[in-house]
């Protein structure tokens, strides 16, 4: 017999959306029940152990948890600041090219020190390229604050009174960055991160990846102590904690709308009645879930249309070697 729970709001997946949903909800008052079907939680935020090592799935490092950042305020939300420890990393990367070597503090005016010393004829560039992705993140804030009070401006109003996010959403990387570099090498080391977004230079959005590397270089770069699997647990447990529950091991095979609200099925599992269901699974995934019907047409035909973005080749390797006692200090 199968068994049945009851709760406001299902979720499906229990990466860090799926994970941060529920503890949003609850903060609210609303009950939850996690769904996931690996046997940890965390989606990409998690690690796995082999021969003594340990390898982390896909964290490099966290932005926005310093003084002012706009994860902040998330993370005391999820309540986990006391029970997990995140650690600066400063420098944050190190880039080497055949000519030359740049570690990279993540104080911006420290930053830009140190690329005006490799590139003396760029920094004024470099400079002016930073203030525009602060006028970026300055028109997405005022586009935030007119959403939370219900402002909706038409598409066509956008470049009037958002003109630098609108320039820099419909910019690629690689266009941005030619109005202020000339240097192929000097573009290269402010695009040395893009393989954090998944796309090339080309094809990356100037606007999304300019205002991660304005977060990175204004409030810190992290990582938590244990790897992002201490994290995601961290996460887990609180909402077990507050009266949630979460589920491993368990493979979701229908949302079903009914009149109180939400079915969510699983293949060997329960199946739980909810008044609502978020999953934190991928578009197309979510979309297969749901009955025939379910969702606007013309929306699943540009789901269908989309092109996958690039693959990635992950390649764990563990030494034998102590790299620190060596004097290799760097994080990336």
């Amino acid at each position: 017999m199968t068994e049945i729970l009851e709760t406001d709001v299902a979720i499906v997946g229990a990466g860090l959306g799926g994970l941060s949903a529920a503890r949003h909800l609850q903060e609210e008052g609303f009950g939850v029940v996690v769904v996931e079907g690996h046997s940890k939680p965390g989606g990409y935020a998690h690690f796995f152990r082999k021969e003594g090592y340990r390898f982390e799935v896909a964290l490099h490092a966290l932005d926005g948890l310093g003084e002012g950042g706009w994860a902040l305020p998330m993370f005391e939300t999820l309540g986990i600041l006391d029970t997990v420890e995140f650690n600066q990393l400063d420098p944050f990367y190190t880039a080497r090219f055949p000519d030359f070597e740049i570690s990279v503090p993540t104080d911006l005016d420290r930053y830009l020190a140190r690329f005006g010393e490799i590139f003396p004829e760029e920094i004024a560039g470099a400079k002016e390229m930073f203030a525009a992705i602060r006028r970026i993140g300055h028109d997405m804030a005022r586009y935030a604050a007119d959403r939370r009070n219900g402002l909706r401006v038409p598409q066509y109003e956008m470049p009037a009174r958002y003109p630098d996010m609108a320039l820099g959403f419909a910019s690629s990387w690689s266009d941005w960055v030619d109005q202020y570099l000339d240097s192929d090498e000097a573009k290269a080391v402010v695009a040395t991160l893009w393989g954090y977004l998944g796309l090339p230079p080309s094809r990356l959005s100037a606007g999304q990846f300019g205002l991660t590397l304005l977060s990175y270089h204004s409030s810190g770069a992290w990582y938590p102590t244990g790897g992002s699997g201490t994290m995601s647990w961290a996460i887990a447990d609180e909402i077990e904690n507050r009266g949630g529950t979460v589920i491993y091991r368990t493979e979701v095979s229908q949302i079903e709308p009914s009149a109180d609200g939400v079915v969510v099925k699983t293949r060997k599992g329960p199946e739980i009645r909810a008044r609502a269901a978020v999953s934190n699974a991928s578009p197309t995934a979510t979309a297969e879930l749901l009955p025939e019907g379910a969702l606007d047409e013309t929306w699943t035909d540009q789901l269908r249309d989309e092109t996958p973005s690039l693959s990635s080749l992950v390649v764990h390797l563990g030494l034998d070697r102590d790299l620190a006692a060596e004097g290799w200090s760097h994080h990336e």
